[in-house]
């Protein structure tokens, strides 16, 4: 009651860009300003571990300094397997670094928020004997959106778009030339945004579009589209599947046809996995976020989904129990800035995990999915007992980050009790891992315990040592309980056969309540089974072949186009591997000739400090560059394209032309980036591209005509110092070949 709400806007209204001058002031102000808690809704994917080196390095701690807690969206990205190259949208099990969490939501002064779907009735419509729910689009300027069952007649057959690229747009046409009129169109999401795919398609005037989704899990995406009056819906990839094949391809809709909701909470499939870059827990807790009723502009509400709406549903939550703690005299003898810690250990100490529904084993969905779990602010708002792990650096934070290592891991939890009686719990706790199948980690969770993981407690007041274990607090006091978390053979074998290069175990201590009246308590906790460092960095260079997200490439910075084939040769014509002999840079004044060579480097880890150095045959250093805040690799939701390492930053080019590098001699070079790890087990890696200057001609000797007229036979020697691109013979009078042999 009586809540204040102050409205920042930082975002441009022409295109929702954010620039950081408009969030920075709008920081400042809350600064300022003081309100009991900040939501942000907002973004930079595969976030750094904290703000240093960036331009918000003292905002958060000003903001933490003044009592303001900070909740962040932890990401809309999945994993940072979505979008690679092996087209399953799975993260590799070589890579266990699948973070794809959002900064500031990474920063340790931020509290980050996970998306759990809002469990709702869906409209549906019917193939065959499958009833499939959708989500209606939504339109791009706030505009209303027609329905799927605002179509008459039917039913309605559809066709397969593809993934909805302008080859799939003209694919249609040509096996459709009369058009699409009364049939609707289904394409697979990824790789090209919702509208570039409508866009594709709508010339055909297709009666409906539907996209389905390229990745498991029933969330349903609330697409922005402009389709000039056509109903759009997306649906789930298990029904899209099925839709394609389906024996006969027509649907039917009918207003007013639902699918119930599902009775079982699950986590939003687009929510972004942890972890931070330097192995710590993230996120930290979840709220509703998927499937929102929510205001959009032109006065209007839709249904939303993103940890965008999940954020201020934990912003909301942080005041509801702020209100709580400064109104409740167990929390009197407190001092203001410990009101405001105690509000997260509440949030964080009650929030109850999620069982996974597609396990049948009920293990939970991991912590680097859902934090602590969902938020319940009825338990937050009654239990006077709250959790600390001892030693975490944020002791607001109940979460137990183990660092890396294979022979276990000891963390020690003290639970605080404010009340008058005291409060008894049983201990229970999972040693999860992320299931692998077929060289892929799956996104879904293994319980060890016992079965290759032992969990063991200690402590005075702990009573017994294994599950089921019980542990008393006294009134107005503490308890401690050791928890033992220990891996063994069959555990370490699973990893050497399946992830080479680790992966993670974690899981949470519940503390399952005894006593009436006081809610049930989780500690969620991380390790990391191998070293930490070890994890590719940099994805594989495009000339060896086996790069998982974004092969590493050098470019003509001039045309845009690759290095290492004959740049006479088209794209779309050239095939294998580029050749490293064939990045050559040049000074040549001609029109779009090579002379600015241009990394473009896939990465596989967020690191914090990348090195460039250029050098020479004789490996002295010719040019050198320093970035800082370096992203992974990851699909821009904007173009749906994947990122690269240089994206966003002054460029590492080097120039032939300028003045810096015009004098440099003909001849071998390479261009070196070498970075480490953030974290544990600290090591260094580098991947390198090899390059030429090549400015001088070709020579041509011995020149020699045979024959005359029709047989007249030309006959020279060519030498370079680079593989030869093509033979052009020119006419004299204008300059232009008439006679072109390109070298394949």
């Amino acid at each position: 009651p009586d809540a204040q709400i102050i409205v920042a806007k930082v975002a441009r209204s022409s295109n929702g860009g954010i620039p950081d001058s408009a969030l920075l002031a709008a920081l400042d102000d809350m600064v300022i300003l003081h309100p009991d808690v900040v939501n942000l809704s907002l973004g930079q994917t595969g976030g750094m571990d904290n703000e240093a080196d960036s331009m918000y390095a003292t905002v958060f701690k000003n903001l933490q300094a003044a009592g303001v807690t900070v909740n962040a969206a932890a990401g809309n990205e999945y994993t940072a397997g979505y979008g690679n190259l092996s087209g399953k949208n799975l993260p590799y099990a070589s890579d266990p670094d699948s973070s794809v969490l959002c900064e500031p939501a990474s920063y340790s002064s931020v509290v980050s928020v996970a998306s759990v779907d809002n469990s709702l009735a869906h409209s549906a419509f019917t193939v065959g004997d499958r009833d499939i729910p959708y989500q209606r689009a939504g339109g791009a300027d706030g505009q209303k959106m027609p329905d799927l069952s605002d179509l008459t007649g039917g039913p309605f057959e559809y066709v397969d778009g593809g993934i909805g690229s302008p080859e799939d747009g003209a694919a249609l046409k040509a096996k459709y030339p009369e058009g699409l009129a009364g049939k609707i169109v289904l394409v697979k999401r990824g790789s090209l945004t919702f509208q570039d795919k409508f866009n594709n398609v709508a010339g055909s005037k297709p009666a409906g579009f539907i996209v389905y989704n390229n990745v498991p899990g029933d969330s349903l995406v609330v697409m922005s589209l402009a389709t000039d009056g056509v109903p759009a819906a997306f649906i789930s990839q298990a029904d899209g599947e099925a839709m394609l094949a389906a024996a006969d391809h027509h649907l039917t809709v009918a207003p007013g046809k639902v699918v119930p909701p599902s009775a079982k909470y699950s986590m939003s499939s687009f929510s972004s996995w942890g972890v931070t870059p330097d192995l710590r827990l993230k996120p930290e807790v979840s709220a509703p976020g998927g499937n929102i009723y929510s205001s959009v502009p032109g006065g209007n509400y839709e249904f939303m989904s993103g940890t965008s709406m999940a954020t201020p549903q934990m912003a909301g939550v942080s005041a509801v129990v702020l209100e709580r703690v400064q109104n409740d005299p167990l929390f009197a003898s407190m001092s203001a800035s410990q009101k405001v810690d105690v509000v997260q250990n509440l949030i964080m100490g009650t929030a109850a995990p999620i069982a996974d529904p597609l396990e049948d084993s009920g293990a939970p969905y991991s912590p680097r999915k859902q934090g602590s779990g969902l938020t319940n602010v009825l338990a937050a708002t009654t239990s006077s007992v709250y959790p600390t792990v001892v030693g975490a650096p944020e002791q607001s934070r109940p979460k137990a980050d183990l660092g890396d290592g294979t022979k276990g891991w000891h963390f020690d939890v003290t639970l605080h009790n404010l009340s008058g009686a005291e409060a008894t719990y049983s201990l229970n706790t999972q040693a999860l891992s992320e299931i692998v199948d077929g060289g892929f980690f799956t996104g879904h969770a293994s319980d060890w315990r016992g079965k290759g993981v032992d969990i063991a407690y200690s402590g005075a007041a702990v009573s017994g040592t294994g599950e089921g274990a019980t542990i008393t607090v006294p009134a107005s006091g503490e308890a401690t309980v050791g928890v033992d978390v220990t891996p063994r053979a069959a555990f370490d074998s699973y990893v050497a056969q399946n992830t080479p290069n680790g992966t993670f175990l974690d899981g949470f201590v519940r503390f399952t309540s005894k006593t009436d009246g006081q809610p049930d308590l989780t500690v969620p906790y991380l390790g990391f089974y191998g070293d930490w460092g070890k994890a590719p960095i940099f994805d594989a260079l495009a000339s060896q072949d086996g790069a998982h997200t974004l092969a590493s490439w050098v470019y003509n910075g001039t045309t845009g186009q690759k290095l290492g084939y004959n740049p006479l040769v088209k794209d779309a014509d050239r095939s294998g591997l580029p050749n490293p002999s064939q990045n050559i840079i040049s000074r040549s004044d001609a029109s779009g000739a090579p002379t600015v060579l241009q990394p473009r480097t896939g990465t596989l880890r967020s690191v914090h400090t990348v090195n460039a150095a250029y050098t020479n045959a004789a490996g002295e250093k010719v040019a050198s560059f320093t970035r800082f805040m370096n992203w992974k690799s990851a699909v821009d939701p904007s173009t749906g394209k994947m990122t690269w390492l240089e994206q966003g930053h002054d460029p590492m080019s080097l120039d032939a032309r300028a003045d810096a590098y015009k004098n440099l001699p003909d001849g071998q070079y390479k261009l070196t980036l070498s970075a480490h790890n953030d974290g544990p087990s600290q090591a260094e890696q580098s991947i390198s591209y090899e390059f030429s200057i090549d400015t001088a001609a070709p020579v041509v000797s011995n020149l020699e005509y045979k024959g005359e007229g029709a047989d007249t036979v030309l006959s020279f020697d060519v030498t370079d110092a680079s593989p030869l691109a093509a033979i052009d013979l020119h006419d004299p009078a204008d300059g232009l070949w008439f006679y072109r042999h390109i070298f394949t």
